[in-house]
């Protein structure tokens, strides 16, 4: 037998979860049936609350290593679900070739979503169809954003839409391009409209508060104290079937 282990951040938002990556780790379940999977978290924040709070225990990769060991799976295939390659899914990298130093396991990982220009491109189209079933003028994105270098690639998705004509404006909560960037280009295209999207997999914390929620600081409040007329859609990306299969090729890549 082989194993596949379902890698995400984790969340404390439970039902936004199940309905996000919870969906993905059950998709992955019915597709390979030939394999052994298991879910693991690498937030120690995420865990130890879940586990604080609700008494379930989530593993993080290198306890999901060692019950994949136990069951004497030496394949392992991890799907990571990360938007970038940055602090969180090199942590688990490095966690697992620590656990796996004598390279007694095959552990093969899949890229995260922006890895290339293909990537870049797909992730591109499915936000095009996305705008085109909005009535919005423009949509905004949220991501989380990073202090690593792959916060690049934030800004290579917006060159992407910006080629084509796309109305669709990506920032993040803690990288370069934030939503004073974001609401500047939106006054110089004299847009009135939009709808707020995460870009992110859960509709988690930052969903829920950073972007949707009623405080003066949110993205949703600034946008409109400052004139705009600002929707929101409370939506992980992994609610999205059509997204989810973006994953589910970067599995196929390395099974």
């Amino acid at each position: 037998m082989k194993g596949i282990i379902v890698q995400s951040f984790g969340s404390t938002y439970r039902e936004a979860y199940k309905k996000s990556v919870g969906s993905v780790f059950e998709k992955v379940k019915a597709d390979f049936p030939d394999y052994y999977v298991v879910e693991s978290y690498s937030s120690e924040i995420v865990r130890k609350r879940i586990e604080a709070r609700d008494g379930d225990h989530y593993y993080n990769i290198a306890e999901a290593l060692k019950v994949m060991e136990d069951k004497g799976i030496k394949d392992i295939f991890v799907l990571s679900l990360y938007v970038i390659e940055g602090h969180e899914y090199n942590k688990v990298i490095k966690m697992a070739e620590d656990y796996n130093a004598d390279g007694r396991l095959n552990i093969k990982f899949s890229k995260g979503l922006f890895s290339d220009d293909a990537d870049i491109e797909k992730v591109g189209e499915f936000f095009s169809h996305l705008k085109d079933k909005s009535s919005a003028e423009a949509l905004v994105f949220m991501g989380h954003g990073s202090f690593h270098d792959e916060d690049e690639k934030y800004g290579k998705l917006q060159a992407y839409l910006d080629q084509r004509g796309v109305k669709v404006f990506i920032g993040t909560v803690e990288g370069s391009i934030v939503l004073e960037d974001i609401m500047a280009r939106l006054e110089k295209e004299n847009i009135k409209s939009v709808e707020v999207y995460p870009l992110m997999l859960v509709a988690g914390d930052h969903v829920q508060n950073d972007m949707a929620g009623d405080e003066d600081d949110s993205w949703k409040s600034v946008l409109r104290k400052a004139g705009f007329d600002a929707g929101v859609s409370v939506k992980g990306l992994c609610e999205y079937d059509d997204f989810n299969d973006l994953f589910i090729g970067k599995l196929r890549e390395i099974l």
